[in-house]
């Protein structure tokens, strides 16, 4: 399961871990978030195992920009992330972008982009070895 990511203050600290962090960025009322956020779920729980250490989040982005605007604060963490396409899913490293998928996919092709994004870090699923970077 991922957790709820519940302000920018977390979502920095969650980024800028040295482990990957995969992020789920979704918005209030949206028919493609409403599809992927099951989807997001269902990998989160199936590749658990396999990406031991991994963190796997959910952001609010509608919340976030009500936070926001309710304070009345720049909102530099939009503008840092350039996340303005909903949903987007953001793989993070040491505060760093590794990779990041946007829009309304299958849960295949989700799974597909996830394993290839993190394909030299984890389990081989076929030996169950731990592949090295060497």
């Amino acid at each position: 399961m991922s957790s709820i990511i519940p302000n920018a203050q977390s979502l920095t600290e969650i980024i800028s871990l040295p482990k990957e962090s995969v992020i789920y960025f979704h918005i209030k009322n949206c028919r493609f978030c409403s599809t992927v956020g099951p989807v997001f779920e269902t990998i989160a729980s199936v590749r658990a195992a396999t990406f031991e250490g991994v963190t796997l989040g959910r952001f609010n982005m509608t919340e976030h920009r009500e936070t926001v605007e309710k304070l009345g604060v720049k909102d530099e963490i939009t503008e840092k992330l350039r996340v303005k396409t909903f949903p987007t899913i953001v793989i993070y490293q040491a505060g760093g972008e590794l990779s990041r998928i946007v829009g309304s996919h299958s849960q295949a092709e989700f799974e597909e982009w996830l394993m290839k994004s993190l394909r030299n870090r984890y389990v081989n699923h076929s030996s169950q070895e731990q592949v090295d970077d060497t």
